[in-house]
């Protein structure tokens, strides 16, 4: 069914499993079979749009300098001066936004709003942190003043989504519902819950969205999706309909129409309204992009891959179109098309770490490991914060024949994200393969403790304290637990019912 696509973009972790040998352990596949996992989390352009804002006051389309009206507008409310502050940040370097507004800041001291905004200029936990303290204290104003609150808080929420604190992003869009419960502030409840994996959750705020402001079309795309992922079919097609009321001539609302359409057994009405879905499309670039990446994830493999090449054979440069189709033509494994795709766009779009990534995968596929090692490289300078491209990278080492310089890799992406199972999961296989077994099975509970349903890591944290650190009995019970969870390896219950008859 089709992917989200708004009001949160995605930002899903590599495929994954695999089985686990006994003796020894190897990764299995070849950097080529991860890269086509992660070709299916690069998120399209249209999924990359962020939460509504709160509606700011008449504010003066803002330059890249401040007029008089700007600063008279910021120091007044609060809603402008975020308004005022996009609008920089739309026209200017983020390091020239924030020495704006620590002038403007040295220029009036006392002022909570400008304060606020210099932290929010920032980007970073710190500015975060002061953002909260400032909002806390209602920036000094009066308690009638409830929308300039919320506004902060609102701010607050999406700086702390953005550096993945969504625990106190959820806390501050709460307040927000509280001082100012409006459609925009469901909506960020919608896309928090989304980030966090909570579908219900997020349905809920979706609907409570929508019951305020029923024209808004993102949200209803949104929901539709959500209800369909849900299996909850008959309500898919009632929001999707009515979405269609509203644009009939919007590809992605006929799109999802057709995926509601097939999921409730009309196939043939579906079929239509995925053709219409590419007509409306047209030669718009991002129109087809956004089309062909819900279609090529339902059942229209050719017919995205045929949208996309027209569209690129007139936008060569365009962002969302070499990111889909460079996606679409290495998971059907043309490398060197995707390689000219992407890098076509990438002399338009240098520092985009997608297209990076997208040109690794290609490299990777032509079986040139050196030069996606090199792509991979670009692409985690252009967005650190993707432990999946450190894989990638990883990876691509191992076939040069450079496992020290992986596990170094897989060493920093640990470390980087503590959080992440994955990351710890695959350091661990390193770690296991360069015979450091103390450090692995650290790693390994560390694992099992981060994906505590996930069988898997229990069997290798079995093998390594059972056959590389003779330590059988720990293995046994490592062993008793992946079976609890459902582990049904051949081999690892065999090797259990022999840890039972030996005792150990």
């Amino acid at each position: 069914m089709p992917s989200q696509v708004t009001p949160c973009p995605r930002a899903p972790g590599p495929g994954r499993r695999h089985s686990l040998p006994l003796h020894g352990v190897a990764f299995h596949g070849v950097a080529l079979l991860l890269a086509l996992a992660l070709a299916r989390a690069i998120p399209a352009a249209a999924e990359e749009s962020s939460p509504p804002a709160p509606a700011p006051r008449s504010v003066p389309a803002a330059p890249a300098r401040l007029s008089a009206d700007d600063l008279h507008s910021m120091l007044a409310d609060l809603r402008a001066g975020l308004a005022v502050q996009d609008r920089l940040a739309r026209a200017m370097p983020a390091e020239a936004v924030e020495r704006v507004f620590a002038q403007l800041l040295a220029s009036n001291p006392g002022h909570a709003g400008l304060r606020f905004l210099r932290a929010r200029a920032q980007r970073n936990a710190a500015g975060a942190a002061e953002m909260r303290e400032l909002a806390g204290q209602r920036l000094g104003l009066p308690a009638s003043d409830r929308q300039q609150v919320a506004a902060a808080w609102f701010a607050v929420a999406r700086r702390e989504a953005e550096l993945g604190a969504l625990d106190g992003a959820l806390q501050a869009a709460g307040y927000v519902l509280r001082l100012d419960p409006g459609y925009e502030a469901y909506a960020l409840l919608g896309w928090l819950y989304l980030r966090r994996g909570d579908t219900d959750r997020a349905i809920t705020a979706y609907e409570g969205a929508l019951a305020l402001e029923p024209r808004q079309v993102p949200t209803r795309i949104a929901l539709t999706d959500l209800l369909l992922r849900r299996g909850r079919v008959p309500d898919a097609l009632r929001v999707a309909r009515d979405t269609l009321l509203l644009v009939p001539r919007s590809g992605v609302a006929q799109l999802y129409w057709g995926t509601a359409l097939a999921l409730s057994g009309s196939p043939d009405e579906a079929r239509r309204a995925y053709q219409r879905a590419l007509r409306l499309a047209g030669q718009d670039p991002g129109q087809v992009a956004a089309v062909a990446a819900e279609l090529k994830r339902i059942d229209g493999q050719r017919l995205a891959l045929d949208a996309l090449r027209r569209a690129h054979a007139v936008h060569r440069t365009h962002q969302g179109v070499a990111l889909q189709l460079g996606a679409l033509l290495v998971e059907i494994g043309r490398a060197e098309e995707a390689r000219q795709v992407v890098s076509s766009a990438l002399e338009a779009h240098e520092d985009d770490a997608r297209l990076w990534f997208l040109r690794g995968l290609a490299e990777d596929g032509l079986g040139d490991p050196r030069a996606a090692g090199v792509a991979y490289q670009r692409a985690i300078k252009a967005d650190p914060e993707r432990s999946d491209y450190r894989f990638a990278l990883a990876a691509a080492l191992r076939r040069l024949g450079d496992p020290k310089e992986a596990l170094l890799v897989y060493r920093g992406a640990a470390q980087r994200f503590p959080r992440d199972g994955r990351a710890r999961e695959l350091y661990a296989h390193a770690l296991v393969e360069d015979r450091q077994y103390t450090e692995a099975a650290e790693e390994l509970e560390a694992v099992t403790t981060l994906v505590p349903e996930d069988p898997d890591p229990c069997y290798l944290l079995a093998v390594v304290r059972g056959l590389h650190l003779g330590q059988l009995r720990e293995a046994r019970t490592w062993m008793e637990r992946y079976a609890a969870l459902g582990g049904k390896e051949p081999a690892a219950l065999d090797w259990l019912s022999q840890l039972r008859r030996d005792n150990r």
